[in-house]
């Protein structure tokens, strides 16, 4: 992949811009994978795109989440042609042994346009999101585009069914990429998994976006880790996002991570503060306690922050998945890894940009919280598989 292959949009009404301009310049076919879509006036902007495109003679393939999405029969109606196929990603069944398989959602979000051009990132079709900060790309790389269809046609196989197909769990690999492909287990999780292999791998800086920040105990783990041997982390979430309890869990997560910092700068008084232990202790051990300096640092955006993304060094994962339990245990995700220099200082000045409108986490101000509080934070990690 050269530095003209991928353009980085972080702004809605920028990426739908560029998403439609490219659906009106479509000549073949165009390939739509989106877990919401709402009918309204940014989604009506891309059925007029769409509508235009089929009288063209383009073929469009359109599947859309029926949990996530805001449509119905008639949403459609006037796109009768054979070159439009509509489906909705399995369709709410209310019968007992089903209800569950409701919680299974399509969370992907994927353009392709004409096999020359596509779109991987956190933005869904919806007005909802037009003040939110986003993190799409545009790629127009053959060999990536290749896979991602073969995802799409994976998902509009299997578009009803209630039991994933194994296929769909496979991980998509070439040269410059990996397509990172999530189904609802407990057994397979393939994007936590890259999760905690780059962070145990990373050796200098872990840099994460994301809306929601439950963390399981594995990411927790190589966290804790990295920081032990000196990497720098940084994250960035929404102060509030659009799930109040995903927002009040959170913090009991930044309290843990933040308590590993205490329990090195308590050792480090103890040892540094008295000059003659310090004279005295090997080097090994002056090495080991000047990472106490060393913190997680978590800062809370002012805007809703929709982006999914994590740095780890040289090697970028974004793509749809968000830093909870239902993304890693419940949905169907697609994410990208991939190495490039060029993308990497890109999306590290996206980071820096998005932290100035932050503000970092304030241990001591939040240990002031109220009784009620603390009760309900505690309350939430026993459901937090269901956030």
């Amino acid at each position: 992949m050269n530095n003209q292959d991928f353009t980085i949009i972080d702004d809605p009404l920028q990426i739908y811009h560029s998403m439609i301009k490219d659906i009106k310049r479509a000549k073949i076919s165009i390939c739509i994978e989106m877990f919401q879509f709402d009918d309204d006036s940014i989604g009506g902007l891309f059925k007029d795109a769409i509508k235009s495109a089929i009288t063209r003679g383009v073929r469009v393939k359109f599947l859309a989440d029926r949990w996530g999405s805001h449509l119905n029969a008639k949403s459609f109606s006037d796109m009768k042609s054979k070159k439009f196929e509509f489906r909705f990603f399995k369709d709410l069944v209310y019968l007992p042994g089903h209800i569950y398989q409701n919680h299974c959602r399509d969370h992907k979000k994927v353009f392709i346009i004409d096999d020359k051009i596509t779109y991987v990132g956190s933005a869904n079709i919806s007005s909802e999101c037009v003040g939110w900060r986003e993190l799409v790309i545009r790629f127009t790389d053959k060999e990536l585009i290749v896979k991602l269809r073969k995802a799409f046609f994976d998902s509009w196989k299997h578009y009803s069914y209630f039991l994933f197909n194994k296929s769909l769990a496979k991980n998509l690999h070439s040269s410059n990429y990996t397509i990172l492909r999530d189904v609802p287990s407990r057994m397979i999780q393939n994007t936590r998994n890259a999760y905690v292999e780059l962070i145990n791998s990373s050796s200098h800086n872990i840099r994460i976006v994301t809306p929601y920040f439950l963390p399981d105990s594995k990411v927790r783990k190589a966290l804790k880790k990295a920081l032990s041997r000196g990497v720098n982390i940084k994250i960035i979430v929404p102060e509030f996002s659009d799930s109040r309890l995903a927002d009040i869990a959170k913090y009991s997560y930044f309290m843990e991570l933040n308590d590993a910092n205490v329990f090195k700068k308590s050792l480090h008084k103890k040892i540094f503060n008295n000059k003659s232990m310090y004279d005295a202790a090997p080097e090994i051990i002056k090495k080991y306690f000047s990472l106490s300096r060393k913190k997680i640092k978590i800062f809370s955006s002012k805007r809703m922050v929709h982006s999914k993304l994590l740095i780890a060094d040289d090697t970028i994962l974004v793509g749809s998945s968000n830093l909870d339990y239902r993304s890693f245990v419940h949905q169907y995700e697609l994410n990208v890894v991939l190495k490039n220099i060029e993308l990497v200082k890109q999306l590290n000045e996206y980071f820096d940009k998005l932290k100035k409108d932050c503000n970092l986490f304030n241990r001591k101000k939040y240990n002031a919280r109220s009784f009620s509080r603390r009760f309900a934070e505690r309350l939430v990690r026993v459901i937090e598989e269901l956030l």
